[in-house]
C-alpha cells in the first residue's frame, strides 16, 4: 500500500492527507511513523482515533472537516497526544464534549485554534465550561483562537449567553 510505504519513511516529517478516499473507519496506519506535523482533511472521528492510537511523534495536528456526529464517547478508548503543542480544528461541526475529549489528550498544548459551526451555541459555553477546561486541562496554553459560526436566530435567542462569553475572556 502506497500510504503505508510512505508513512514508514524516516525522513517524512510533514504530511497533508485527504482521508475521504477511505470508505471505512479503518485507515491503514503503521504502528510508528516519523511524521511530526499532520494535517488531515475529510475524515471522521473513528478514523482519527485509528490513526492517533498508534505510537506517534505528532507536534502539530490540524483537522479540517472532521465529522464527529456518529462517534460515541462512552465506547471510546483513551488516546494520547503527549507531544502535540499545536492543535487546529477547522471547518467542522463542533460537538464540544468530543472536542474537549480530544484536547484533553494533549497535556502540553500551547496553541489551539477552534473554528467551526454549531447549531447549539449554548452547549459550547454553558457554565463556563470552556474557561474551566482551559484552566484545568491545558495549563500550558498560550494562544487560543476561535471562530464559531451559528445562525442569526440562535444569536437573538442567546444574546445574553454571547455577552457572558465575551465577559469571560475579558477578565484580567
Amino acid at each position: 500500500d502506497l500510504l503505508q510505504n510512505t508513512l514508514t519513511l524516516k525522513t517524512l516529517k510533514m504530511l497533508h492527507l485527504d482521508v475521504r478516499s477511505y470508505h471505512s473507519d479503518h485507515v491503514p496506519w503503521p504502528p510508528a511513523c516519523a511524521v511530526e506535523h499532520l494535517t488531515l482533511r475529510n475524515l471522521n472521528l473513528h478514523q482519527l482515533v485509528c490513526i492517533i492510537s498508534q505510537r506517534n511523534r505528532f507536534q502539530s495536528l490540524t483537522l479540517k472537516n472532521i465529522s464527529m456526529k456518529d462517534f460515541d464517547l462512552r465506547s471510546a478508548k483513551a488516546v494520547q497526544l503527549d507531544g502535540v503543542r499545536s492543535f487546529q480544528l477547522e471547518e467542522s461541526e463542533l460537538f464540544m464534549e468530543k472536542v474537549l475529549w480530544l484536547v484533553s489528550a494533549t497535556p502540553k498544548l500551547r496553541h489551539w485554534k477552534l473554528e467551526g459551526f454549531t447549531p447549539r451555541i449554548a452547549e459550547i459555553f454553558r457554565e463556563h465550561r470552556l474557561e474551566t477546561f482551559i484552566q484545568t486541562q491545558v495549563s500550558e496554553l498560550k494562544t487560543l483562537r476561535f471562530f464559531i459560526r451559528f445562525s442569526p436566530v440562535e444569536f437573538k435567542i442567546n444574546q445574553s449567553l454571547v455577552e457572558s462569553l465575551l465577559e469571560q475572556f475579558h477578565r484580567p
